[in-house]
């Protein structure tokens, strides 16, 4: 029994012990990027692999994917995998302790013709797949494998978007993006809890937490969005627009849940509220609209029942502006870009061809307006007007008329 242990099985822990500290790590720092490259048709980088074959935990540290000027489409400090062999075994199933992405930066860009920094990527993708023979369509069989991962995590990612294609460049970073799922599975039935939040530099903080199941697909939580700012979209309100959005802050709360079924997918809003403040909207020669507060409470939605429930609506502290030219043009005809300039044809053909689909039900409890004021301008003369009132239950369908009641 000595010999044996001496000459069969301390040798082959020695090897299992080479190979697996030493050997295929360097065989696979070497391989890994040029697999990839050939697979995605861009270059790839990675450092130096470490793997210990005891605790089976991979660390491929320094990825790099680069587009075809050479800069990082995606950078990542390190990729962590911690394989649970036994507790694969106990389970019968694939178990990870973590798997873990540490730092990513992950830059999108939009060149001023409209591609992006990965459409060469894409187009790679594309023709591998094209020139591929096709193959018989397969019947679906067998079953979800079992896998259990206890943390999956994005640790601190940085997320950068830029746009040149657009007459104003935008540029829009988020930073300190971290993303975790605990007891993420594929046991039926199973929940995993998901937590995470993106902070941007200028569009505010979004939050959120949900629990979620993969067999079969189910997941609730809870989503928010603080300090959204409404002018960062302004760049692209101006491609279609002669309109720019100066100001404007909103929170967003919005509670849902969504399952698949056998039938499709099916979700709910079950509580959501939509707060606008601080809006204004320009013209190149005025401020048609500025909205003091516009909010939205007790939103309840479903699908696929196409149902919309609001609590009430609120708008104050508002002032709409219009006006008329000597010609007789209005000026919000001048806003759209192009306008009364489709062709009559395209606009029936794109009608006939939507086929009918069931009328969404809207319900709205009560809409209050506070503190409007309206104006109209001509050369000749200005009429100006200030509201207060409250609108009652208002029901609509696509198909129905509307109804409601006011009082003053």
């Amino acid at each position: 029994m000595k010999k044996f242990l001496l000459w069969v099985v301390l040798p082959l822990l020695l090897l299992y012990t080479i190979a697996g500290f030493w050997i295929v790590p360097s065989i696979a720092s070497k391989k890994i990027p040029s697999l990839l490259k050939k697979e995605l048709g861009s270059d790839i980088s990675v450092g130096k692999i470490a793997f210990n074959p005891y605790s089976m935990r991979l660390i491929v540290p320094d990825i790099h994917l680069k587009d075809t000027n050479g800069s990082d489409i995606l950078g990542l400090e390190a990729l962590v995998i911690d394989f649970s062999p036994l507790s694969s075994l106990l389970h019968l199933s694939i178990d990870f302790d973590e798997v873990r992405f540490k730092k990513p930066r992950v830059h999108i860009l939009a060149k001023k013709n409209g591609s992006y920094n990965f459409s060469p990527i894409l187009k790679h993708l594309e023709k591998d797949k094209s020139g591929a023979p096709s193959a018989a369509p397969k019947e679906k069989t067998g079953t979800i494998p079992t896998i259990r991962v206890e943390q999956f995590a994005i640790e601190s990612a940085n997320l950068l978007f830029e746009d040149l294609s657009v007459p104003e460049p935008v540029k829009i970073e988020a930073t300190n993006y971290n993303f975790g799922i605990e007891n993420l599975s594929t046991i039926p039935s199973d929940y995993g809890f998901i937590a995470y939040e993106i902070e941007t530099k200028s569009s505010g903080i979004v939050r959120s937490f949900s629990k979620i199941s993969l067999n079969p697909f189910k997941i609730e939580g809870q989503l928010t969005v603080d300090g959204g700012r409404f002018d960062k979209i302004d760049h692209y309100l101006k491609e279609f627009a002669n309109l720019s959005i100066k100001e404007g802050t909103a929170e967003l709360y919005l509670a849902y849940r969504a399952s698949q079924t056998p039938h499709g997918v099916a979700a709910k809003i079950e509580e959501g509220r939509f707060d606008l403040h601080g809006f204004r909207l320009d013209d190149p020669v005025s401020t048609p609209v500025t909205i003091g507060r516009f909010a939205v409470d007790g939103i309840e939605t479903a699908w696929p029942e196409r149902t919309i429930h609001i609590g009430s609506v609120v708008l104050r502290d508002t002032k709409f502006y219009a006006s008329m030219d000597r010609k007789g043009k209005l000026s919000f005809e001048k806003w759209l870009k192009n306008s009364g300039k489709a062709k009559k044809s395209d606009t029936n053909a794109s009608a006939s061809s939507q086929a009918p689909s069931k009328p969404w039900h809207i319900t709205v409890d009560e809409t209050k307006f506070r503190n409007i004021h309206t104006a109209f301008e001509t050369p000749a003369y200005r009429l100006d007007a200030d509201h207060t009132h409250t609108i009652g239950a208002v029901r609509s369908t696509r198909t129905a008329r509307s109804t409601h009641g006011s009082r003053p």
